[in-house]
């Protein structure tokens, strides 16, 4: 039935996998969520800043399918405009269409206590974790609303809505991306884009790693805490970005999905 504005919500022709565009592919929830995502059948450019040997792995697999000529990848700063709008034409010279942005992009520091944390530190995580979400989307959403719809999905976290110690900078950064999301939602609605966030807790990885290192029994405090007594894996939070992205979710839109074992339920 159609909505009170008369306008049937757009759901994307399933025979067609979307082109789904994956910034910070390399490595960690970005990588799984690539390969999900390919698992699935959607057209890929991935993105990666430094390292690509993630993004390489990811490329190898569908090439090994049969499917290499659905899966390209380049370099991107997500802080820099000039070279996410190089990295969006070349997706659309080698796939014709975008459909879809995922932004996985994040840092990789160590929690600080906030008194102790290097004021370059600031700069450095808020360009990364907030500047560059709306650098993604101000780029890349043209596209989508010329193609009569899309989604985009963001990488956040739970810290952006509870906070989390040893994470101020990080926390203040993530719940800018939430904000976002809420608002960019709301403004591209009528143009049949969908803007999600998905927020994890603590997942298992590098991450989770060197939280152990540097406080010990931290991490075994943290499962303590979590209902279903372990930390999520980066697969569980691709399968997130998946749905949002692949299946028939035209109708969610501006939510924040934790991702979290109910370590945080709200």
């Amino acid at each position: 039935m159609p909505g009170a504005s008369g306008q049937q919500p757009s759901i994307p022709d399933s025979s067609v996998p979307p082109v789904v565009l994956v910034a910070g592919a390399n490595g960690g929830i970005g990588s799984a969520v690539a390969a999900e995502l390919a698992a699935a059948g959607a057209r890929l450019h991935l993105g990666y800043h430094r390292e690509h040997q993630a993004v390489d792995e990811v490329v190898d697999e569908v090439v090994a399918r049969g499917r290499g000529d659905s899966v390209t990848a380049g370099r991107v700063d997500a802080c820099d405009r000039n070279s996410v709008q190089r990295w969006m034409a070349t997706a659309l010279e080698a796939h014709g269409t975008v459909n879809a942005l995922v932004s996985c992009v994040g840092t990789a520091l160590p929690p600080v206590p906030f008194l102790n944390q290097d004021p370059a530190d600031w700069r450095r995580i808020l360009a990364v974790e907030l500047e560059a979400v709306l650098t993604l989307t101000h780029v890349v959403a043209p596209s989508l609303i010329a193609g009569g719809g899309g989604r985009i999905a963001v990488l956040s976290s739970d810290s952006g809505r509870a906070g989390a110690t040893g994470q101020v900078v990080s926390s203040a950064a993530r719940g800018g991306v939430n904000a976002l999301c809420k608002a960019l939602a709301r403004e591209l609605a009528r143009s049949g884009v969908t803007v999600n966030a998905v927020c994890p807790g603590p997942v298992a990885g590098a991450a989770l790693d060197r939280l152990q290192g540097s406080s010990s029994g931290a991490v075994s405090a943290v499962v303590r805490a979590i209902p279903i007594r372990r930390v999520t894996t980066a697969q569980e939070v691709a399968a997130v970005f998946r749905f949002l992205v692949m299946d028939h979710a035209a109708a969610i839109t501006g939510q924040l999905i934790s991702v979290n074992g109910g370590l945080s339920m709200a």
